[in-house]
């Protein structure tokens, strides 16, 4: 076979993979539009051995495509992590394999779980105000 149909059905091929692979990041960014899954089943599903297009999505199309869930609302979040992280990336930048990289040992998973999670101050103006009776 001469080198330029090599070239020709390796790069068909490479197409064919790249759109299946959108086409699977897709899929699964809408069911969690559609509510029926949550952005951690999807980092869950990144994680398995048969995963591994999920891990580029990036993890602002991951929270914006929650429902209710704006740019304004995704970025505190994204910001948040990475001010906990004491990293420098672009918050629309980051990826879900970024998150998962074993290199980092677990933290930037757990800085993503807990800038997920509402904050609530245990008492109006804490820690400033003293405590209310009662």
């Amino acid at each position: 076979m001469s080198g330029n149909k090599i070239n020709s059905i390796t790069g068909a091929t490479m197409r064919d993979s790249a759109l299946e692979a959108r086409r699977f990041q897709a899929e699964w960014l809408h069911l969690v539009f559609e509510g029926e899954v949550q952005p951690m089943e999807v980092i869950q599903e990144a994680c398995a051995e048969d995963g591994g297009a999920l891990r580029k999505v990036k993890l602002f199309s991951l929270l914006t495509s929650q429902p209710r869930w704006g740019e304004k609302k995704a970025l505190q979040v994204l910001e948040l992590m990475i001010a906990v992280l004491k990293v420098k990336v672009e918050p629309k930048e980051v990826t879900i394999g970024w998150l998962v990289d074993s290199r980092s040992g677990g933290r930037r998973v757990n800085a993503f779980v807990d800038a997920l999670q509402p904050k609530e101050p245990i008492w109006p103006g804490f820690p400033f105000a003293p405590k209310p009776k009662g």
